[in-house]
């Protein structure tokens, strides 16, 4: 008997064999898991159901291995997708991850670093070519009302790396930035809603640019 195994960092899972597609199954990059149990997946880039009903999901970091008679080896990718299945395009999907809900009336920018003052690097952002404001890189985390930045359709976002005054370096360090809706506001506090047109920054350089879109209906 074959198992197969599913591992993302110390995820570890056994799978029974697979029998031939009669019922719809499910797949992880594209190698059938439709026997796995009791395991969650995080940070799924995307799903897409096709044709007859088989479920696709995307995760790159997770890496399915096969154990056999001679040892552990990649797991074959079995997935065909059928006639008549419409997935989505790459491009179709970022859009989807960068386009704000319909009625939002104050957009904010959320921008965490990890490791504070370790980056190298302070982040100047713009928006549909204004300066918008300067990230710290000494500062764990910014949030700003940037809705009068913003238009209907498509928006350019760029973020540019400029040395820090004060650079200490780390490998790990990084900046991760996106926008959320308000959802509610008092007098003491802010409640955001949504993640969008996020952006993961590490390993940067002087002058490095990054560009994202945001999409307000």
């Amino acid at each position: 008997m074959k198992a197969v195994f599913v591992s993302s960092f110390f995820c570890c899972v056994a799978l029974l064999p697979a029998f031939a597609m009669a019922e719809p199954h499910i797949f992880l990059n594209n190698v059938d898991i439709t026997y796995v149990r009791n395991q969650q997946f995080e940070n799924v880039e995307s799903v897409f159901i096709d044709a007859m009903g088989n479920v696709i999901m995307r995760a790159p970091q997770y890496h399915v291995s096969q154990q056999t008679e001679t040892g552990i080896k990649p797991a074959e990718e079995t997935y065909v997708e059928p006639e008549g299945s419409q997935r989505p395009s790459q491009e179709a999907l970022e859009r989807q991850a960068s386009t704000l809900p319909e009625g939002t009336k104050k957009v904010y920018l959320v921008a965490n670093f990890n490791l504070v003052g370790l980056m190298g690097y302070n982040i100047d952002v713009l928006i549909n070519g204004k300066f918008v404001t300067t990230l710290d890189q000494n500062e764990s985390q910014t949030v700003l009302d940037v809705t009068s930045f913003l238009h209907q359709g498509k928006n350019d976002v760029q973020y540019k790396l400029t040395m820090a005054a004060s650079a200490g370096r780390s490998s790990r360090a990084t900046a991760e930035i996106y926008f959320s809706s308000l959802n509610k506001e008092t007098e003491a506090q802010i409640e955001l809603v949504g993640t969008y047109a996020k952006k993961k920054i590490a390993d940067g350089s002087d002058n490095a640019v990054y560009q994202a879109s945001l999409y307000k209906p």
